[in-house]
């Protein structure tokens, strides 16, 4: 049981970061680069899905040995 708490909070925690991390690059762009908020959309979706991929892919139960 305790494997699977382990995996759920990793997932959970990955995913957190990274739309903290989008949000954040959006938040920038937008008022700090005077980007709009459709150029920033599919940037922001598609760096939350590389950050939470980068993060969570090493627990995964398919990279065990």
């Amino acid at each position: 049981m305790e494997g699977r708490t382990a995996e759920v909070t990793t997932f959970l925690l990955g995913a957190c970061t990274a739309v903290l991390a989008a949000v954040t690059l959006g938040y920038f762009l937008y008022y700090g680069s005077g980007f709009s908020r459709l150029q920033i959309l599919h940037a922001a979706l598609v760096a939350a899905a590389i950050i939470s991929g980068a993060l969570v892919q090493p627990f995964s139960p398919l990279s065990a040995e």
